[in-house]
């Protein structure tokens, strides 16, 4: 279970309402002079001043492919973790998961990480009552704290996953982060986007056991003014009486490059 204690909400976005700007049909002549009035659109027949067309903006550069960002290639076959068939909430709500099944969570992100063998889709999750990240209520996807910035932009968005489950049947089995260990800094992480056929390549730069009762690990909770990925997961010791770990494995990853699909 992914729990970590949040201090306060992102800032939200501002948006800003477009300028007004008045329209005057022609201009009026003034009394007494000699020179006819000229609307903005120019006058042709008073040989009136032309105004300039538009320059036409440059094309936007075409992105490169995903495969020619990626070293080594992805090994597709090698994927394990998030591919299971099964879906929706199959965990109890509880020890910090929330509701996080249904198409008011569903993003059009995937999660490829191939170090940890994780090819997943991506929710979104929020809060739990006590002000926590909550979990997924499915150890089979990534979560997506929703009030982090969306993965591609600049800032820190928040990813959590399950280490390990017991579902509402008492079947216990390993989550979707279950190899997160095997990351090491260099390697590549991919959040693909199936809607826009973009791919955002990030690099890890950091990886760390956390105790999420130390102050100091609330550091990869904060904003960023870069674009970066923040994946927890749990580790350290398993208490069978509150069913929860000691501690967090974060893995922190920056945006290298964003690709085509």
């Amino acid at each position: 279970v992914t729990v970590v204690q949040v201090q306060s909400e992102p800032d939200e976005p501002q948006s800003a309402a477009p300028a007004q700007q008045s329209a005057d049909a022609a201009g009026e002549q003034s009394a007494g002079s000699e020179e006819p009035a000229v609307s903005a659109q120019g006058n042709e027949s008073s040989g009136g001043p032309q105004a300039e067309p538009p320059a036409a903006e440059p094309e936007p550069e075409p992105l490169p492919p995903l495969g020619d960002i990626l070293d080594p290639p992805i090994d597709w076959s090698s994927f394990r973790y998030g591919l299971e068939e099964e879906r929706g909430a199959i965990l109890p709500i509880a020890n910090g998961i929330v509701p996080s099944s249904g198409p008011n969570h569903q993003t059009s992100w995937e999660l490829l990480l191939p170090t940890a063998r994780i090819r997943a889709e991506i929710v979104s999750v929020g809060r739990t009552p006590g002000g926590l990240i909550g979990a997924t209520d499915n150890p089979f996807v990534v979560g997506w704290f929703d009030l982090s910035v969306a993965p591609g932009e600049v800032g820190n968005s928040i990813l959590g996953g399950h280490r390990d489950y017991e579902d509402i049947d008492g079947n216990i089995g390993a989550g979707v982060c279950w190899e997160l260990d095997r990351v090491e800094i260099g390697d590549q992480m991919v959040i693909r986007d199936t809607e826009r056929n973009l791919a955002w390549v990030y690099e890890v730069t950091d990886s760390a056991v956390v105790d999420p009762r130390d102050r100091d690990s609330l550091r990869y909770l904060r904003e960023s003014d870069e674009p970066i990925i923040t994946l927890i997961t749990c580790t350290g010791s398993f208490d069978p009486n509150t069913h929860l770990y000691s501690h967090r494995l974060v893995v922190v990853a920056k945006l290298q490059a964003t690709a085509s699909t």
